[in-house]
């Protein structure tokens, strides 16, 4: 088991979180002690390189490689991958997918960016079942529980259920949009210099991948 929990026999402690910078963690086997440094933000990254560390150790890598190849670490394809644009503007492009349980990683990862001002571009989570009005209204709560300054929001499960739990919960800028297009306006107009954005939805909610493209092409 690897976790936190005393009971794992791949334990991690001694978590700090830098924030887009990533993070650092102490994790401690049956074999050695491994101080790892994660170029990828989200404290819930020691998770997986806990795994990694026990695989490493399964496979036989000395304790150097395993550290080294941790802190090669590259995300692939739109999870969680830190985009940098001129004028001190970061895009957390996490666009790929989205659940409850990644959205809200997220959502902290977006809290702890050292930002001028926070957005978040949240779009609807799909496949959701039965969970989806409570799933929608939980993220939408978080939003505004991590005083987060801006929510954009797209899609009809946004509209009826997370955009009004943000404005409850005290997010005091929340704005929805019926296709994502419709957003780039005020995206950018929000976007000012020194400001963070998240960017993520359910796969099919509309190609989220593709706001990513459009603030790198656009004349800040």
């Amino acid at each position: 088991r690897c976790g936190m929990s005393a009971h794992c026999g791949v334990r991690v402690s001694d978590v700090r979180d830098h924030g887009v910078e990533g993070v650092e963690c102490t994790v401690t086997t049956g074999k050695a002690t491994y101080a790892l440094r994660i170029p990828a933000p989200g404290v819930h990254m020691v998770y997986a390189a806990s795994m990694a560390v026990a695989v490493g150790e399964e496979l036989g890598l000395a304790p150097e490689e395993i550290v080294r190849g941790v802190a090669a670490y590259e995300p692939s394809g739109a999870r969680m991958r830190v985009e940098k644009l001129s004028g001190w503007r970061i895009v957390l492009n996490d666009s790929y997918n989205a659940g409850p349980q990644s959205m809200a990683a997220a959502l902290h990862t977006l809290a702890a960016t050292d930002a001028v001002r926070r957005i978040a571009m949240l779009g609807d989570m799909k496949e959701l079942g039965v969970r989806t009005e409570s799933g929608h209204r939980e993220i939408g709560a978080l939003v505004g529980e991590l005083g987060i300054d801006t929510l954009l929001c797209v899609g009809e499960y946004c509209r009826d259920y997370m955009a009004p739990a943000a404005k409850a919960a005290g997010c005091a800028d929340v704005r929805w949009y019926a296709k994502k297009e419709d957003a780039y306006g005020d995206l950018t107009a929000a976007l000012c210099e020194g400001a963070a954005v998240l960017l993520k939805a359910s796969h099919f909610s509309g190609r989220f991948d593709l706001i990513a493209d459009y603030l790198r092409s656009y004349p800040f």
